[in-house]
């Protein structure tokens, strides 16, 4: 095992502590301004700084080491973001991100595989894609460095050995972190300005007519805004077929317990229902018009700056990093 891989192992995980950990006050925060931002990686990190690291020591190089990421993100400045500088600070390893838009990564990505010139974490490849340039080693093999992965070990050889053996090649090799444990029970619903709804007297809604009373409640007090602010584009449509029955990960298709079927939910009149309420919302100002083309810059924007909007609805859905081999 090279030891570049290792390092790519220990920032993937030192990341994904450093997340979970993002909530956990003082110890967590982030360093004060004029602190050192580029320690001396043989200067172990202070544990009181940084919070639990999940046993790791820091920093986890013995000299400056950079990796390579691509990432699908609008944001196209992630290595000036505190994250990124973060991870350099405490790890010693600098994580160059290749950020490329959602609307051109897929395309980008195959491009890339093509070349042969791959950065060393990627996402976005099919199952069947990923086991064709496994076995070309083109990536790695996770399960063939699990003596250094004892979690890794213990969750899917030890306790769910048929992980491996379903989702691996015929070799029984797995080229991307399965996923477990990390999904919420609940990882999307509505969010709102508790702020702005205690301070006009609005209560939490529990019905479609409530929904709409607190987004003119809103719109009165603030005329100059958009109560309501999407940004998942053109699957609003999806977000909010849960409301009314239509709902499920196969949107537009879903399975009607009642009838025992499928169904398509664009023909069903629930669906009507709601392309009606959307409208009444649009032309009556409690929408954004911007909903289908509203990017993460400009709809964080509309939520955190000033009075702008109020209301939305957010999806959280993890990704599978792949590793490549040096």
């Amino acid at each position: 095992m090279t030891k570049k891989w290792l390092c790519m192992v220990l920032v993937f995980t030192f990341i994904v502590s450093m997340l979970a950990a993002c909530s956990g006050g003082d110890k967590g925060a982030a360093p004060k301004a004029g602190e050192e931002t580029a320690p001396s990686p043989s200067v172990p990190a202070n544990p009181d700084q940084y919070g639990d690291t999940g046993g790791l020591a820091l920093p986890l190089v013995d000299k400056p080491t950079t990796i390579t990421w691509m990432v699908a993100s609008e944001k196209t400045n992630l290595n000036d973001s505190l994250i990124a500088k973060e991870i350099e600070k405490r790890t010693g390893i600098k994580v160059n991100f290749q950020a490329y838009s959602p609307a051109t990564f897929a395309d980008k990505l195959r491009v890339t595989v093509a070349s042969g010139k791959l950065p060393d974490v990627f996402h976005g490849l099919t199952p069947s894609e990923l086991k064709k340039i496994g076995q070309q080693n083109a990536v790695v093999a996770i399960n063939e460095y699990i003596d250094m992965l004892p979690n890794f070990k213990k969750l899917y050889v030890e306790e769910n050995p048929w992980v491996i053996s379903s989702f691996g090649d015929q070799e029984g090799n797995i080229y991307t972190w399965p996923i477990a444990n990390i999904n919420r029970d609940v990882n999307h619903g509505f969010l709102y300005r508790k702020d702005v709804f205690d301070e006009i007297g609005i209560k939490e809604w529990s019905t479609t007519e409530e929904f709409y009373e607190a987004l003119k409640k809103l719109k009165e007090a603030h005329p100059d805004s958009y109560p309501y602010a999407s940004k998942t584009k053109e699957f609003i449509f999806r977000d909010w077929s849960y409301g009314w029955g239509l709902g499920g990960k196969d949107y537009p298709t879903y399975y009607d317990e009642a009838s025992k079927q499928w169904k398509y939910a664009s023909i069903q009149p629930e669906h009507k229902e709601m392309i009606d309420f959307m409208k009444k919302l649009y032309n009556e100002g409690l929408m954004d018009p911007e909903f289908l083309t509203d990017t993460d810059e400009s709809w964080t924007a509309k939520m955190t700056s000033g009075n702008k909007s109020f209301v939305t609805f957010v999806l959280d859905r993890p990704t599978r990093p792949v590793l490549q081999p040096d």
